[in-house]
């Protein structure tokens, strides 16, 4: 089994200042599911490593599960930080990807780039479902494998409009594009 764990980077707003993500992104993580827990245990050390305060053995895992490692901050800590934070940023983040490389993840995703007036309000779902057809596609491909994607949680508001558009899809007349998705053997 195939998982795909989808998450965003930036909003659909347009740009105010200097300083905002120029971009939307939304991307998917392609793992099977027996690389799930290797790939989690690569990122806590990861996060522990660059983050040495969380690294505390007598703190509890769950502090070092949810402490965020957010882009906003290692975007400032590029333009606004030290020598020595933009270093570590630098060493962070090549260090980040070579988590997917290690277990043959694959990343899809979509890339959207922002001007002065905001983007469509169906970017987001619209997203999401270009990524579930790169999933399907990767499940076909990979001898009919099953898979399931786990999107990050935004509010119910904006969850509604992408649940609906792939749950619209998968049973609308005419067949579901998604026959490998969610499916249970």
């Amino acid at each position: 089994m195939l998982l795909c764990y989808v998450d965003e980077s930036g909003d659909e707003q347009a740009l105010r200042t200097n300083t905002d993500t120029p971009v939307l992104v939304l991307a998917g993580v392609v793992v099977d599911h027996a690389q799930v827990r290797a790939l989690t245990f690569d990122f806590l050390q990861l996060k522990k490593t660059f983050h040495p305060s969380i690294g505390d053995p007598r703190l509890p895992l769950s502090d070092l599960i949810r402490f965020e490692i957010k882009g906003s901050d290692l975007r400032r800590n590029l333009r606004e930080g030290s020598r020595n934070q933009r270093r570590a940023v630098t060493k962070f983040l090549d260090s980040f990807v070579e988590l997917p490389e290690k277990v043959n993840a694959k990343i899809v995703g979509k890339i959207h780039v922002k001007g002065s007036q905001p983007l469509s309000r169906w970017v987001y779902p619209e997203s999401v479902a270009a990524i579930s057809k790169q999933f399907e596609a990767q499940l076909r491909a990979a001898n009919n494998t099953r898979g399931a994607m786990i999107l990050d949680a935004r509010t119910k508001a904006k969850n509604v409009s992408s649940v609906h558009r792939i749950t619209t899809e998968r049973f609308r007349s005419g067949g579901d594009p998604y026959q490998h998705l969610g499916r249970v053997s």
